[in-house]
């Protein structure tokens, strides 16, 4: 990682307007920095969440700014890498091959990991990554901050992680609510609209398929905490997929 005097430098111009914006947005960097120097696991998740709390009110050139140093401050050390890939070249051991992946591996990485110690973080990361993409070829020095969180929720998320359960009359009252609140296609208007959706047998405790669209606000913290477990999985790869694939499409 590089030396902090890069965020001096990089703010130096507007020093002396100190706007609250710069203000928050160093604020923001230097929960960062003291997020990936803490040690300690408790002390780490209310910094994670002091930092995603910061990190979500930064919005327009206040969070252009904070990409920027996620970009340079948050990079693979180029020396190091230099020296661990030479090293490797000259003796093709595994320590030496596990010391250059040590060392080409970002900080950023380290950085997303320990965000995700915070409540919602991993909805979080999701967000960031679109709104990377959303100027990423206005800004294709952000390239490495996309790479990381695509390495990571890949790694984070598969379809061994599902456990798909039918919806039907037996599922639980709570998240069939949800189900009706958070309609996108067609809204459901209460508990005698949602009995006209169902398709399939009409025998008692017999499956039903709701023909329904994804809920409107997946990213919600109120309508994620509320989500059984099995479905927040659900979604939450839904999500990612939907954001992998969007970035996919748009690099091509």
């Amino acid at each position: 990682m590089k030396s902090p005097a890069f965020i001096k430098r990089m703010f130096a111009p507007a020093a002396s307007s100190d706007s609250k914006a710069d203000r928050h947005t160093r604020k923001t960097v230097a929960l960062c920095h003291a997020l990936l120097s803490e040690r300690g696991e408790a002390s780490g998740a209310a910094l994670a969440r002091e930092a995603l709390e910061s990190y979500r009110l930064l919005s327009g050139p206040a969070l252009r700014a904070f990409f920027d140093v996620l970009a340079q401050e948050f990079s693979p050390d180029p020396e190091a890498v230099g020296e661990a890939a030479e090293a490797y070249r000259q003796d093709a051991s595994q320590a030496k091959l596990i010391r250059l992946q040590n060392v080409v591996e970002s900080p950023r990485q380290e950085l997303f990991r320990r965000f995700n110690l915070a409540a919602g973080g991993t909805v979080a990361l999701v967000e960031m990554r679109r709104r990377v993409l959303r100027e990423l070829r206005a800004q294709p020095h952000w390239a490495g901050i996309d790479a990381d969180l695509v390495h990571l929720l890949g790694s984070w998320f598969n379809r061994g992680f599902l456990s798909l359960q039918r919806i039907d009359w037996r599922t639980p009252a709570l998240v069939l609510e949800k189900l009706m609140q958070y309609e996108a296609v067609h809204e459901i208007q209460g508990w005698r609209d949602l009995r006209r959706r169902p398709r399939g047998s009409s025998s008692p405790g017999s499956p039903h398929y709701f023909r329904t669209g994804a809920p409107a606000n997946l990213a919600s913290p109120i309508c994620w905490s509320r989500f059984s477990t099995p479905m927040r999985f659900m979604f939450a790869s839904a999500l990612l997929t939907q954001a992998i694939q969007s970035g996919t499409a748009k690099k091509q």
